[in-house]
């Protein structure tokens, strides 16, 4: 948590299609209901990732909301087929995004010294 964001660190070393600007991250949850079980899915959201040869080494872009949303079981899968997304109804907890290039000789901070919960154990997997 920061502030009252829940935050996903996610790394990852740069490659050629994030240089040439053709990189996207797509984030689908479904949130469990203890008297309903898990719920279907939200639909996918699609954050197009900018080409990091055009950002500004350790300046965070500003934090954006997606440039698309899928619907429907399987939308990534269907897209790549040809075939129509279903209507995306409205995200109830919709994600934001703001990204950074960060010029390192290894690989990353660990996350654990940016989010001391991430060894936390899952209090679902545990139960009493």
């Amino acid at each position: 948590m920061r502030g009252d964001q829940r935050v996903w660190l996610y790394r990852e070393v740069g490659k050629v299609s994030d240089l040439e600007g053709k990189s996207a991250l797509g984030v689908a949850v479904s949130w469990p209901s203890p008297e309903q079980g898990p719920r279907p899915r939200d639909p996918s959201e699609v954050f197009r990732i900018p080409s990091i040869a055009n950002l500004e080494p350790y300046v965070w872009t500003p934090w954006r909301g997606p440039d698309e949303v899928r619907g429907g079981d399987m939308p990534d899968w269907e897209r790549v087929q040809g075939m129509a997304s279903a209507a995306a109804p409205p995200v109830d907890h919709p994600f934001r995004l703001r990204c950074r290039t960060v010029l390192t000789d290894f690989l990353y901070i660990p996350v654990e010294a940016e989010d001391p919960n991430v060894t936390v154990p899952d209090p679902s997997t545990n139960p009493k």
